[in-house]
């Protein structure tokens, strides 16, 4: 090999192509923003409150958090896990069905919108081959 010539680089390689799914991002961030602008009971501003306090919405939230998960979203090449999927769809309706009539109206409403999204996302995973 002449000193001018360089050395063969060899096959390229092809970058890996990553695709992630943007919508659970963007649906977890909205039910946060929403949950963060409440006002607290006590008067508190949303920006005073303790984000990590515990409460049925951040129950509700980690519960759908879950659930989109155990569907693979967020993650490239995710796997679906049904089983866990189907669960934490049970976990959510045995909630609603435990707390009938002692909800608020905010809590009543991301329950049954989160729920309704969950049972929709399921059957569509569940028809994918």
């Amino acid at each position: 090999m002449d000193e001018t010539e360089e050395p063969d680089p060899g096959p390229a390689e092809t970058p890996i192509e990553k695709k992630v799914d943007e919508d659970w991002k963007r649906t977890a961030q909205l039910e946060k923003e929403r949950f963060l602008r409440r006002d607290d009971p006590r008067g508190a501003p949303a920006s005073e409150r303790d984000a990590d306090k515990a409460t049925l919405l951040t129950l509700i939230s980690s519960l759908y958090q879950q659930f989109l998960l155990s569907l693979g979203a967020g993650v490239p090449g995710g796997r679906a896990d049904l089983g866990q999927a189907r669960f934490t769809v049970e976990l959510l309706v045995i909630l609603r069905q435990k707390t009938k009539g002692n909800l608020t109206p905010d809590e009543s409403s991301a329950l049954d919108e989160i729920l309704a999204d969950c049972q929709m996302r399921f059957s569509e995973a569940a028809r994918r081959p």
